[in-house]
């Protein structure tokens, strides 16, 4: 599963895709150059090993969990064991958090 800026198709958008580009899934947000944007990906496994996966765009820090974001319902990810970030260009990051709860990597204000 990658999640991120793709190579192809939808290029100026954040998406959701099998390894690869199939299963493509944009966002409606666009990829801005030079600017920070805080993606937050939620994942929820079901039975048989596909799950439902919702890309968040630069919520709010501090606040609770959006009630949108965009939702990619059928991705194959069987197990889940392994984190591994790959780019075919340049890229930085500052952050990568896990957690069982969107509030666990993104806490909000008291």
């Amino acid at each position: 599963m990658f999640f991120g800026k793709p190579g192809n198709e939808a290029m100026d958008k954040w998406v959701m895709e099998e390894r690869g580009g199939r299963g493509q899934v944009a966002t409606a947000s666009p990829v801005v150059a030079n600017q920070a944007t805080l993606l937050v990906l939620k994942i929820e496994y079901k039975e048989g090993g596909n799950a439902r996966l919702t890309l968040y765009v630069n919520p709010k820090p501090g606040e609770a969990e959006p009630t949108n974001g965009t939702v990619k319902d059928n991705a194959e990810l069987g197990v889940t064991d392994t984190v591994l970030m790959y780019s075919t260009g340049a890229f930085s990051m500052d952050e990568l958090r896990a957690g069982e709860t969107f509030q666990s990597v993104l806490p909000t204000k008291k």
